[in-house]
Formats: C-alpha cells, sequence, structure tokens
C-alpha cells in the first residue's frame, strides 16, 4: 500500500531558528567588536603620541630659531657690553689691590688711571706699618710744649700711603685727657711730603711739638690707621 504524500507545511522564514553559535549570528558581532577595537585608544593613543612629539620638535625649533633671530641680536649685544662694563670697573676699583699682587700690571694699570682723569692711590695696608720707637717729652725751654718723637716703619716690599697718628693724653690714673689725629702734613718733614709716599722697608724719624696749655698730661698712648 502506498502512502499517500501529505502535504507538510514548511515553515516561513520567520520561523526558523538557527543553532546556538551558528556563523549567521556570532561573525558580525565578532566582526563589529574587532572593528571597535581596530577603531578606539591604540590608534587614538599613538596618533596623540605622535603629535605631540611633532608639537614638542615644533616649539623646540621655534625657539632655536626665536634665538638666532636678529630681533635677539640686539640683547645678546647688550649683555656682553655690560658684562665687560662690570669687569672694567672691578678692575679700576681694585687696580691697588691688582697691582701688589701682579707687579708687572702697576704700570698699565696707571696708565688706565691716567686716562680716566684720576690717580693711582697707594696701598694702604696697616698690618704692614709699625710703630718702632716713641717718646713724649716736656720741652725744658718752653713748659707748655711736648716734643713728640716716634719712628715709623713700613715693612711691606712696596710703597704705602702715609697714616694717620693718633695721640691721646692721660693723667695719673690713666685717664684720657686730651686725644689729637696728626695728619702726614702735620708731622712730616718736607723732604718726607715731596715723595709722597712711604718707601718700601723704611724707617722714618717724626720730631713734632704740641702745645698743651692748661692740661696737665702723665702718660700718653700713640697708635696709627688708615681713615
Amino acid at each position: 500500500m502506498i502512502a499517500s504524500e501529505q502535504n507538510v507545511p514548511v515553515p516561513t522564514d520567520g520561523g526558523l531558528e538557527s543553532p546556538l553559535g551558528s556563523p549567521s549570528e556570532t561573525t558580525p558581532d565578532v566582526l563589529d567588536i574587532i572593528a571597535d577595537a581596530e577603531n578606539r585608544n591604540p590608534c587614538h593613543d599613538i596618533q596623540e603620541s605622535t603629535d605631540g612629539d611633532r608639537w614638542l620638535g615644533g616649539s623646540t625649533s621655534r625657539g632655536a630659531l626665536a634665538l638666532g633671530s636678529p630681533a635677539a641680536r640686539p640683547f645678546a649685544i647688550a649683555a656682553v657690553f655690560l658684562s665687560l662694563l662690570l669687569v672694567g670697573q672691578l678692575v679700576f676699583h681694585f687696580r691697588t689691590d691688582i697691582a701688589i699682587s701682579v707687579p708687572r700690571l702697576q704700570s698699565p694699570l696707571a696708565m688706565l688711571s691716567d686716562v680716566l682723569g684720576a690717580d693711582m692711590p697707594l696701598p694702604r695696608r696697616v698690618g704692614m706699618l709699625s710703630i718702632e720707637a716713641s717718646d713724649l717729652q716736656v720741652d725744658q725751654e718752653r713748659k707748655q710744649l711736648l716734643t713728640l718723637q716716634v719712628t715709623l716703619r713700613n715693612r711691606a716690599t712696596y710703597a704705602q700711603a702715609y697714616p694717620v697718628l693718633e695721640l691721646t693724653l692721660t693723667d695719673t690714673s690713666d685717664r684720657v685727657v686730651a686725644r689729637r689725629l696728626l695728619l702726614p702734613d702735620e708731622y712730616l718733614s718736607a723732604a718726607a711730603l715731596a715723595e709722597q709716599a712711604f718707601p718700601a722697608s723704611t724707617d722714618v724719624d717724626v720730631r713734632l711739638w704740641i702745645e698743651t696749655s692748661e692740661i696737665t698730661a702723665a702718660g700718653y698712648r700713640l697708635y696709627l690707621f688708615y681713615p
């Protein structure tokens, strides 16, 4: 007996069910994920890094060009000029000390002083001066006069300026009764004044009369210094 054919209804497309994990559903999703991953951070980060390098490189190049540009040259010239001016002022101010340290520079420094209309000052190192001997006596003929005798010595190997002498008179209790400053013009002889410098490694004898009316002195102190 031949079975009769039956018309089995064929499900429509909407009724078809695809197996779990079939390519029809998974493939598009995987491709979308890969595409999103390719379009996301890695390329974007690399692009940002590249742009940053280009930006840094561009700024450095611009800075180098700015320093070497013609507009910067006047500032560079001014800086060099001010530096040289400062060095020249220091040399001029310390020219005496430089001449002592480097004697062969004394003549050029003296010429520099002449060009600038200034004198070459003599050294003033009081530590190289000393009072070798001193004596203060009452003048036997004129009781109101004191005779001061002093021997000064310049122990330096170069000429120096003459110092100022400070004479202090004291009473029997060693209290100060009078004080006077003696300038080189007052205690030096005419010959010593003509030289205008205390020669190196030389002694100078000083003899001076001082009026002490209405002052009774029993002792004295002598001190030398540069003002």
